[in-house]
Parts: C-alpha cells; sequence; structure tokens
C-alpha cells in the first residue's frame, strides 16, 4: 500500500539528481580522485537519464499516463541498465581485490564523506525509484 501510494510523476522527476552528481564526478576526474570512465566523458552515460527526466515527465504525465506506459516502462528500465553499469564500473575501480579497471587512477573519492553519500544514500534512492515505478506500471490494469 505504501508504494502505491507513491506519485509516478515524481519517481521520474527523482532522477533529475543524477545532473548534479555527474557534474560532481566529472569534477572528482579531474582532482584525480576517481578514474575518467567514471564520468560522462568516459563509460558514464547516466546523465542521459537526468537530461530526460524533465521531459519524460512532462510528455508522459500530460493526458492519459496509461497511453504512454510503455514509455515510461522503457525509460525506468533503460534507467536501471545505465545506473547499473556505472556501479559496476565504480566497484570494479576501487582499490582492493575487485580494482580491474583504471588502475592508473582508482576510484578513492567515493569512500570518503561526503562523496560516500552517493553510494550510501543517493544511488539506493534512485534504484528505489526505478523500481517502484516498474512495480507500479507493471501493476496497472487498463482500464484504470
Amino acid at each position: 500500500p505504501f508504494l502505491s501510494t507513491l506519485p509516478l510523476k515524481a519517481l521520474v522527476w527523482i532522477s533529475i539528481v543524477r545532473i548534479p552528481v555527474e557534474i560532481v564526478l566529472y569534477w572528482l576526474a579531474h582532482e584525480k580522485l576517481i578514474p575518467e570512465l567514471m564520468t560522462f566523458e568516459g563509460r558514464n552515460f547516466d546523465i542521459v537519464m537526468g537530461l530526460t527526466a524533465p521531459l519524460v515527465a512532462i510528455f508522459c504525465f500530460v493526458g492519459s499516463v496509461v497511453s504512454k506506459r510503455g514509455l515510461l516502462i522503457g525509460w525506468h528500465i533503460l534507467g536501471i541498465f545505465l545506473l547499473s553499469f556505472i556501479v559496476i564500473n565504480a566497484i570494479l575501480s576501487l582499490p582492493g581485490p575487485t580494482h580491474l579497471f583504471a588502475l592508473d587512477q582508482p576510484n578513492i573519492a567515493l569512500n570518503r564523506l561526503p562523496m560516500l553519500y552517493l553510494p550510501s544514500v543517493v544511488v539506493p534512492i534512485v534504484y528505489f525509484s526505478h523500481f517502484v515505478s516498474l512495480y507500479k506500471l507493471l501493476g496497472w490494469k487498463a482500464n484504470q
């Protein structure tokens, strides 16, 4: 019941947080605290979700949302994929036994405060927004 009370439109707008996150990651890479592959100049295309969030929210929530359900489902699946891709790249760039990527510049910023809030708070909130949206969208009936 709690999940069903969360508005889909707000769950889409949450992804706009990805824009400032990507800007901070870009800055961290230039400060040599994370590898470039974690930025939009490298392998991180997650900024696309932040940039398209307002467009998707405006387009999908004007008129009948049910008729745009397929677009919303696809957008949320893409969001999960892009977020998972950068999370895996970030984990494989951390110093330690899983360090496979960016051997010349490990990911040292994301395990320190305040950047620790990115993997421990921001990423779970964004995942939550995508999964709850899919839960709601896949549970809808055509006559609702």
